[in-house]
């Protein structure tokens, strides 16, 4: 079929002889249009070269070959890897990819699939904003999570836990007894923030290291957040010898305060993240980083959620992806602690 971006809606209904309004229906599948029409319709965008062939299939087949990725923002490292690994396999199964930025906010996903908008897709990927999984389970099209888990909904996870009590372990190995921890906020939870404070206890009630309240900070997940607890914390009447910062984000708010304040880390005091980032990779010294594979990540969601566009359930609706800690330079062997 030829296309003619010059042809509009209006030459659409004037060749198939109905109303504008009638074309638009069509088009986006809203009223009952009866087969008719629905056929005239087609046929007339067809003829004028109206629409790109894979949209003029979606008139007929209900199918979009579109699906869309939800994440909470663009500037996370983790959150564009993930968008990363899920362009590769569908672009390679013929389908567009759509990405919106939620900023975390529930009512801006909520209004990504209301509308007319929600019917121009044909599944979703979401690092998700609503924290109620009967909200998922309502929407008219097969979604899969990446990151956070919601009741029985197929999602692609880390094993938080495990990364947690690593990077504390590391710590503790390195003879660090005052040991801080920057964690996410508990009100936005999604398990994240549990299982990550928990592998910090476990590893530190291991050791018999007390764990002091004055050194427990639960943050948003973000930059600014991370300086204002490392700022907390250092102003403290007996500081932190160690940081364990459970994201990317919060680390990096305290790589930029330790910095700005002339605070050498791997010397003065020591860092450890959960998370990756070009941060930790670059900064002098590198820091140490709990890893994960952020593309695979969005590779097997893209696989799990190909699957269900095929309708065909997954055999495990929760993949568990293992985590590992990448040594850098950003902790500091002592001996004791006053």
């Amino acid at each position: 079929m030829r296309t003619d971006p010059s042809v509009t809606i209006k030459d659409v209904a004037n060749r198939a002889g109905v109303a504008v309004s009638t074309v638009s229906r069509v088009i986006n599948n809203l009223d009952y249009v009866s087969p008719e029409t629905r056929e005239k319709v087609l046929s007339a965008a067809e003829e004028l070269g109206y629409v790109h062939n894979a949209i003029a299939a979606s008139m007929k087949t209900g199918k979009t070959k579109m699906i869309v990725v939800a994440i909470p923002d663009l500037i996370n490292d983790f959150f564009s890897s993930v968008v990363q690994g899920v362009e590769e396999i569908f672009i390679q199964k013929g389908y567009y990819t759509l990405i919106f930025a939620t900023n975390e906010s529930p009512s801006k996903e909520q209004e990504l699939f209301s509308g007319v908008f929600g019917k121009l897709v044909d599944g979703a990927i979401l690092i998700p904003a609503v924290d109620d999984v009967h909200y998922y389970q309502n929407l008219p099209m097969p979604i899969v999570l990446v990151d956070r888990t919601l009741g029985q909904i197929d999602t692609v996870v880390i094993n938080n836990y495990k990364g947690a009590y690593l990077a504390t372990k590391e710590l503790l190995d390195f003879g660090h007894k005052r040991i801080a921890i920057l964690n996410g906020d508990r009100n936005r939870d999604f398990t994240i923030c549990t299982n990550r404070y928990d592998g910090f206890l476990a590893a530190m009630s291991e050791a018999g290291v007390p764990v002091r309240d004055e050194y427990v900070r639960f943050c948003l997940w973000e930059q600014a957040s991370g300086y204002a607890a490392t700022r907390d914390l250092l102003a403290l009447p007996t500081p932190p010898t160690a940081i364990f910062a459970t994201n990317n984000q919060l680390s990096i708010g305290c790589m930029n305060y330790l910095r700005e304040n002339n605070v050498r880390i791997g010397q003065d005091i020591s860092l450890i993240a959960f998370d990756d980032s070009l941060m930790a990779q670059i900064s002098s010294p590198a820091v140490s980083v709990i890893s994960r594979p952020t593309i695979e990540m969005g590779r097997i969601a893209a696989k799990m959620l190909l699957n269900l566009l095929g309708g065909k359930p997954n055999h495990h609706n929760r993949r568990v992806i293992d985590v590992y800690l990448t040594r850098r330079d950003s902790v500091e062997r002592i001996s004791e602690e006053g």
